[in-house]
């Protein structure tokens, strides 16, 4: 017994216009009731299936489905449903019925007629048992009938304001469930799904077309919310409390949120997760738990949470952060600053250049790579300074891309990489920054090899004064049969390479090693990684077996002279257990230099025109030097003439 409608026009989106009738309701406060009697309906009802003749009243079970699939609704849109008595008018009335045509439930569209707004579920429909089950068949056929009395229509139909079904990438259980087809591309009848693989909210485009005719709740998990999943039984819990448990273990739901910084919390999973927070993606947390939706076929839902689309692109409804589980996650943010924690294993964090801006990763390590999807070939201007990284997606741009890694636990170079598939990795390689066995560190005693320094002996340093030793670490690399990576591999910089003699002897250091140029005798200055100085012929890497890196610590912070080189002396930053303990790949590796790190004795700098400047200075003298090798002496010449 229908109170009044109002028409609803296109949008222009195919997928929202695909499931809109072209009727809404005049209002979004919307009465509902539960009808006792046949004669409620009126001798004119005017029904497809003159539905009152076949009337049953819906049970006490069934009642509380429908509040349940209501309250669905009331959580995405911006609508209240307050129920009336048996007796009273209402926009909408739910009954039972064994005149219904074959169909298993029929809602009509939103309007003034008799009929409009009212929703009809067969006998045969279970009433107690499974009605409440979530996920299966009954609860997702109340959400749909109820659908059709909001104004929704048929998915895989044409009809309404545009006269259009939603597209075929999308006419599936996955985005509505108001389609009939549970796979892509799939049949509208004679489906298989799995006992409660239905879904178990409405889906988004379900959500958006609700919100374009009655507008979206944002008082729905308005504040700072975080949604976590239980890998065995698939129950949401929402700040920590649950809501019903679906049939089996399967996850197949949207979620809205009206605002608040939210967080995706999967880090009690073991699996390889997929987690999206893009709005319109889905994540995937356990294969095991994908709505089975085609069992002859074995299909699966693409996801087992779906997030739903902004709604007139509004922010408040993005899901901010993410925390991983212990598998090897693949983690994609959203346009929102995102906190996103990798938790175990080799993670991915995934995304553009601008999506990635602004984030925080708080457990970076030498396993996780940050992958920049729209990234061409390679960034520029990569920096690794205090908290956060940076980069460019092309050499003459200004605009630079920001992310914080405060919280890491990585150490080494970082690196960046082709993917091949058009983007670019960025990684922190774990290689440590040391001298070698057999490198001579002059001391008040005279140039010793490092090996036999001791703690209290007084280093020499590039400026002049003298300063303790207070520590000396060591590792050794590729013992027991391990090779040492290729990350890992000595920088030898060859005798007289920086011109002066220096070093005195050829000097092989560890990549990012940092050594002393643009000085004028020990003062001023930038440390330079060696790694950023390699030419492939004066400076370059040296591939090895077995190697054992050292390192010195004053008691402070200066520069050394390795074969009278001026080299880095060691700078604690949480680095000493990579030397005293651990295994090779150890987490705890001695870090890459990072530009703008506090502490140190001189500036830092990676490339920019200093370096530049340096490479081709050493460029220069390496062909002097060769230059030099084969020139002949005036006797030589003509010795060689006369013979």
């Amino acid at each position: 017994m229908a109170t009044g409608a109002l028409n609803q026009g296109a949008t222009g989106d195919q997928d929202i216009d695909g499931v809109l009738s072209g009727l809404r309701w005049n209002s979004g406060s919307i009465t509902y009731n539960v009808p006792t009697s046949a004669s409620y309906y009126g001798a004119n009802y005017g029904g497809v299936n003159n539905e009152p003749s076949g009337f049953q009243a819906a049970s006490a079970s069934f009642q509380s489905l429908i509040r349940n699939a209501l309250a669905e609704y009331a959580a995405v849109a911006n609508v209240t449903f307050t129920e009336v008595g048996a007796n009273d008018p209402a926009n909408i009335s739910v009954a039972r019925t064994s005149s219904l045509g074959g169909f298993n439930g029929y809602g009509y569209y939103p309007g003034s007629a008799p009929v409009a707004g009212d929703v009809w579920f067969a006998t045969s429909t279970a009433q107690v048992g499974d009605v409440q089950v979530v996920g299966r068949g009954t609860w997702r056929l109340a959400m749909h009938e109820l659908g059709h009395a909001l104004g929704l229509k048929h998915a895989h139909e044409t009809g309404g304001p545009a006269n259009t079904a939603m597209t075929t990438a999308h006419d599936y259980n996955d985005y509505s469930l108001m389609s009939y087809r549970r796979t892509e591309g799939g049949p509208i009848s004679g489906t298989n799904q799995q006992v409660d693989s239905n879904p178990q909210t409405p889906m988004m485009y379900d959500i958006a077309a609700l919100q374009r005719m009655y507008g979206a709740n944002y008082a729905s998990q308005s504040g700072d919310t975080v949604y976590t999943w239980n890998p065995t039984t698939g129950q949401q819990f929402v700040n920590g409390v649950g809501l019903t448990a679906p049939g089996t273990n399967r996850i197949y739901r949207t979620v809205w949120d009206g605002g608040g910084n939210d967080t995706y919390d999967l880090s009690n999973y073991t699996t390889n997760l997929r987690i999206d927070l893009r709005p319109g993606a889905s994540s995937t947390f356990s294969t095991d738990q994908l709505a089975v939706t085609d069992t002859t076929t074995g299909t699966r839902a693409s996801g087992n949470v779906f997030n739903a689309l902004q709604s007139n692109g509004d922010a408040r409804s993005l899901i901010e952060n993410a925390v991983g589980g212990s598998g090897n996650d693949t983690i994609v943010g959203n346009q929102a600053n995102n906190v996103l924690t990798g938790g175990g294993g080799a993670n991915v964090f995934r995304g553009t250049a601008a999506g990635h801006d602004g984030d925080s990763i708080t457990d970076l390590s030498n396993s996780d790579v940050i992958h920049v999807t729209d990234a061409v070939a390679a960034v520029y201007g990569l920096r690794y300074s205090g908290t956060s990284l940076s980069f460019r997606l092309a050499a003459d741009s200004v605009q630079t891309y920001t992310i914080d890694v405060s919280g890491g636990t990585f150490s080494g170079n970082l690196l960046q990489r082709p993917d091949g598939a058009g983007g670019v990795d960025l990684f922190f390689d774990g290689a440590p920054v040391c001298f070698t066995t057999g490198t001579r560190i002059r001391t008040t005693r005279g140039d010793v090899p490092v090996e036999r320094l001791a703690v209290g002996d007084r280093a020499v340093t590039a400026a002049g004064p003298a300063r303790p030793i207070r520590w000396i670490g060591r590792r050794t690399l590729g013992a027991a049969g391990r090779p040492v990576s290729p990350g890992s591999w000595p920088v030898r910089v060859r005798q007289g390479a920086f011109g002066g003699g220096l070093p005195a002897r050829d000097l092989l250091l560890s990549p990012g090693h940092p050594v002393l140029v643009g000085h004028e005798d020990g003062q001023g200055g930038v440390l330079v990684p060696v790694m950023c100085l390699i030419n492939g012929t004066s400076v370059a890497r040296v591939a090895v077996e077995e190697i054992t890196y050292w390192h010195v610590e004053l008691d402070r912070h200066d520069v050394l002279l390795a074969e009278g080189l001026p080299a880095e002396s060691y700078h604690d930053m949480g680095s000493r257990p990579w030397f005293e303990a651990g295994t090779d790949d150890a987490l705890a590796n001695p870090d890459f230099v990072p530009p703008g790190e506090t502490g140190r004795c001189r500036p830092v700098a990676v490339d920019g025109p200093l370096v530049e400047a340096e490479r081709r200075r050493l460029d220069g003298l390496w062909t002097a030097w060769l230059t030099a090798q084969c020139a002949w002496s005036a006797a030589e010449e003509e010795s060689w003439l006369l013979a």
